[in-house]
C-alpha cells in the first residue's frame, strides 16, 4: 500500500465516524455539510484540493529550514482541506487555506500556527523540531516532528514538548513520544467523539 493509499483511507476513516460540529468560523463553506444544527456549528468532511499554495510553501519552508516534513503527512496536507480537529491524542492544525481567526476563535491554521510563537519557533526549528499540533485545543504544549530521528522511509517520531521549559528556561524538553510516526497516528484514529 503507497503513503497516498494510506492517507486516503485515513480520510475516508475520518468522514465515516464520529466527528465534532464546529463553529461556522472554523469550517470553511466548501467543508461543511448540511445546514448548521441549533447551536450554529457545522458538521464538515475532509476534501480533496487543490492545495497548490500549500505544496509550494512545503517546498520552500523545508529549503529555508533545511527540514523536510514526513512523507504521510505531506501527502495529507497537500492533497487535502480540513478544519482543525482532534486526532486520537493530538489535535491537528487546519489546513483551509483560509484566514480563520475570528473574535472568539483562535486561527488554528497549520501554516500559521507554525510560526505563530517566536519563542517556541526558535526554539524548536534549530533543534529539529517541526511542530504540526497541540495535545488538545486548550493545550499549548507543541505536538512535534522529531526530525533528528528520521527513518529511513522519511518518517519521524511524533513527540509532545513542554512549552514552559522554553518559555521559562530556553530549554527543551520532551515530555512524552506519541507515535513512532504520523502513519501510526492515523491507523490508530477512531473517531473524535
Amino acid at each position: 500500500m503507497t503513503i497516498d493509499s494510506k492517507i486516503d483511507a485515513f480520510v475516508s476513516k475520518v468522514n465515516s465516524s464520529s466527528r465534532e460540529p464546529l463553529p461556522p468560523e472554523e469550517v470553511p463553506e466548501f467543508l461543511r455539510i448540511g445546514s448548521p444544527d441549533n447551536y450554529g456549528q457545522f458538521m464538515w468532511s475532509i476534501k480533496r484540493s487543490d492545495c497548490e499554495w500549500m505544496q509550494g510553501w512545503f517546498e520552500a519552508f523545508e529549503r529555508e529550514m533545511h527540514l523536510k516534513f514526513p512523507p504521510s503527512f505531506e501527502s495529507l496536507y497537500s492533497r487535502y482541506a480540513f478544519p482543525a480537529f482532534q486526532c486520537g491524542p493530538v489535535f491537528l492544525h487546519a489546513n483551509t487555506g483560509y484566514d480563520l481567526e475570528s473574535e472568539i476563535s483562535i486561527n488554528w491554521e497549520f501554516k500559521e500556527r507554525i510560526f505563530k510563537d517566536k519563542g517556541l519557533v526558535e526554539a524548536l526549528l534549530p533543534a529539529g523540531y517541526l511542530q504540526f499540533g497541540n495535545p488538545h485545543e486548550t493545550d499549548y504544549d507543541p505536538i512535534c516532528f522529531d526530525t533528528k530521528n528520521r527513518r529511513d522511509d522519511g518518517e519521524c517520531p511524533i513527540v509532545g514538548i513542554d512549552h514552559e521549559e522554553i518559555l521559562c528556561w530556553s530549554k527543551i524538553r520532551v515530555a512524552k513520544v506519541i507515535a513512532s510516526s504520523f502513519l501510526e497516528l492515523i491507523e490508530n484514529y477512531k473517531g473524535s467523539v
